[in-house]
């Protein structure tokens, strides 16, 4: 029987950074970033929507949509924000359910789902545990800037979040990443020992 672990936090907390020391403990990754960037490749239908609500403005040069863009224009605006969310979300949750379906028909034994928004999407149920993963704000500031995103970028993306808080009320574990990537290996090792006796449970 597999064991769905969800993995969330705010962004810059090093939530997939932990995702991959889980994987070399023996865990198999679900991104769920990865399945919302393909909708928006691939998904013809989403194209049509989000140029439908977000005008030309989100293409790119090579005539897709520009992640980069949608981004700067959603993070700063909780309703375009919500619109993008009710046309990418669904999608996106149907393709991580098939894929957690497909992995445990093949006998994974733990299956970690790396996803930001469980509290936002109400999925807590899905998951035998999730982990929560946290940062000080400045930290969080400090990896985002070093990977090129400006300041004002940064706080709407935090700040259009579920905030830790919130967060905390349905997490089985905590995880705070606030010491060297050695230190978070060593929570990560703590936690697999965790998921592995829930499963000799």
């Amino acid at each position: 029987m597999s064991i769905v672990v969800g993995v969330t936090g705010g962004i810059g907390v090093g939530k997939s950074l932990f995702c991959e020391l889980l994987r070399s403990e023996g865990g198999t990754i679900i991104d769920a970033d990865r399945f919302g960037w393909e909708i928006l490749k691939n998904d013809r239908n989403v194209k049509t929507e989000l140029l439908g609500c977000f005008g030309e403005g989100i293409i790119g040069d090579d005539g897709e949509i520009d992640r980069k863009k949608l981004a700067l224009l959603v993070f700063s605006d909780k309703g375009k924000l919500n619109k993008l969310n009710a046309i990418v979300h669904p999608r996106l949750l149907s393709g991580v359910s098939e894929e957690v379906a497909r992995l445990r028909k093949e006998g994974c034994a733990v299956i970690i789902v790396d996803a930001a928004l469980i509290s936002e999407w109400k999925t807590e149920k899905d998951f035998d545990i999730i982990v929560l993963v946290t940062a000080p704000r400045k930290d969080r500031i400090g990896r985002l800037l070093e990977k090129g995103m400006k300041e004002k970028e940064i706080s709407d993306r935090i700040d259009s979040q579920t905030g830790d808080d919130e967060r905390k009320e349905t997490a089985d574990l905590i995880v705070e990443n606030d010491g060297s990537i050695e230190d978070l290996g060593k929570k990560a090792n703590e936690v697999w020992r965790k998921i592995v006796l829930l499963g000799k449970g």
